[in-house]
């Protein structure tokens, strides 16, 4: 005989449901400045540089545009900023970036859109746009990165996705203006991003400023493997990108609203059950199947290939974005240190277009420049590949040794002791993604309302969560825990 389940039992999927909606309700909080500070941003760089609507001629005679003295300048700033991350972290806090910022990026827009009006005789003026714009935006981004930092690793990747889907509507409703008011958004926008920049800032109010150590060699702080795999993709992007169809790009174009989206999606819905390490494998396959797809003949595999290459460009950026945030979180790097030197791998972007450039100047038949883009692209998708598939855990270090730093406190010796203790029982129990972020909150010596308030879950997951980490690591209490981990209680 059924034995007739109680209200309390029958009530669970209802509870459960409910605290599922008010746990997303609360991930949301506060996405308008986001939104539009990001966005606004993203949408300022395409508007101007990545593709104009705002036409300049400029002709320098090299195969080299406005975009092109943009990104060199944008990747000297970074580089520059990662190795003196140490003293200027963090930069939020400064007196100076913010005038950089505006300066830079309103003074691009006034320059650009004056050499729009004026005509070809005034191209010096959108050269000199192109290179204050690169400082602007590049020291926009840094900021932006620390501002970023004190959320949790879900808000980041939910806000970054949706704010890049944003930029692609701004652009979309900007590019259908005429006359004055085309001119308008470019200097509107830089305005908009830096002032919800700022509300974003004091809406985040666990924001703790990046982590800085004077005597810390930068050289063993970096995960140069992850940098190299970013660098890699960005050539073979570099070595395709004039060759893409419509609406295929990584700044703000149909493809990035696309992927943007469905990435949202998966996180808004399934944050809970996302392996990281799943999806930074599948990525790079989606951006090779975009490759090989290059020498198919007709419409169908011409479109579908540039949209599949952006796609996974796309995806494999914002991928390394988190890697990189998560790595600054729990390695104590200045954030502004790794994505600055991520940031610099647009430099390789550049290197490929300049390729694809000298072919074509060679008097390379459009034929033979094909083939040996293909194949070089090709063998550059599987070196990054090859670099990818040997990394053991893509929660590891990627090549980070700065724990041998002399220089080192007790506390981060203490600290790179809990991370490998953590690492192995994550890894021998089989916890999910979940459960071992939790376990790794535990570790830090929060307790259940700081785990939830950081998660944004609700008292009870966190409890079945709990619950499943003693079930696997063999514990019954918090206080086993801690000595499981080798915390003092």
């Amino acid at each position: 005989m059924a034995v007739p389940a109680s209200p309390a039992t029958e009530g669970a999927p209802a509870i459960a449901r409910d605290d599922a909606r008010a746990n997303r309700r609360r991930q949301m909080e506060g996405i308008s400045a986001f939104l539009l500070a990001l966005g606004g941003a993203r949408a300022w760089l395409t508007l101007l540089f990545a593709a104009p609507a705002i036409p300049t001629t400029v002709d320098l005679g090299l195969p080299l545009g406005l975009h092109q003295i943009f990104d060199v300048v944008f990747c000297v700033f970074m580089v520059a900023v990662a190795l003196n991350s140490q003293k200027i972290a963090p930069l939020c806090r400064t007196s100076w970036v913010r005038p950089v910022i505006l300066g830079g990026m309103l003074g691009a827009s006034v320059l650009c859109c004056g050499a729009s009006v004026l005509g070809p005789s005034a191209s010096g003026l959108a050269i000199a746009g192109a290179l204050v714009g690169g400082l602007g935006f590049a020291a926009f981004l840094l900021t932006w990165a620390e501002v970023m930092s004190g959320l949790s690793l879900a808000r980041i990747a939910l806000f970054s996705a949706l704010s890049q889907l944003f930029a692609v509507v701004l652009v979309y409703f900007c590019t259908g203006l005429e006359g004055h008011r085309l001119l308008a958004a470019p200097i509107l926008l830089p305005l908009v991003a830096l002032s919800a920049m700022d509300h974003a800032l004091n809406q985040v109010d666990r924001y703790e400023a990046p982590p800085a150590s004077p005597n810390l060699d930068l050289a063993k702080s970096v995960p140069w493997k992850l940098i190299a795999f970013m660098g890699v993709f960005s050539f073979a992007y570099g070595l395709r990108g004039s060759q893409l169809s419509m609406g295929a790009g990584m700044h703000s174009g149909l493809s990035t609203g696309i992927c943007m989206a469905a990435f949202a999606v998966l996180v808004y819905f399934f944050s809970d059950r996302i392996s990281m390490k799943a999806l930074i494998r599948s990525t790079p396959l989606l951006m090779l199947c975009g490759f090989l797809l290059i020498p198919a003949e007709g419409l169908l595999g011409s479109v579908v290939s540039g949209y599949l290459i952006s796609i996974g460009y796309s995806l494999i950026s914002l991928m390394v974005s988190l890697m990189l945030y998560d790595m600054s979180k729990r390695f104590c790097i200045a954030v502004i240190a790794l994505m600055g030197l991520k940031h610099a791998m647009q430099i390789f972007v550049v290197a490929g277009n300049l390729v694809d450039g000298a072919l074509d100047l060679a008097g390379v038949s459009p034929a033979l420049q094909n083939t040996l883009i293909t194949a070089g692209v090709v063998v550059l998708v599987f070196v990054a590949l090859f670099i990818l598939l040997t990394e053991k855990d893509m929660t590891s270090s990627w090549g980070v040794r700065f724990m041998d730093a002399q220089s080192l406190t007790e506390d981060g010796l203490e600290r790179k002791r809990l991370i490998e203790r953590c690492d192995q029982l994550s890894k021998e129990c089989k916890l999910s993604p979940r459960e071992d972020e939790i376990l790794r909150l535990y570790a830090q010596g929060k307790n259940g309302p700081a785990i939830e308030k950081e998660l944004f879950i609700a008292e009870g997951t966190l409890k079945t969560h709990t619950r499943h980490i003693y079930e696997k690591l063999g514990i019954t209490s918090r206080k086993e825990l801690y000595k499981t981990l080798g915390i003092d209680a």
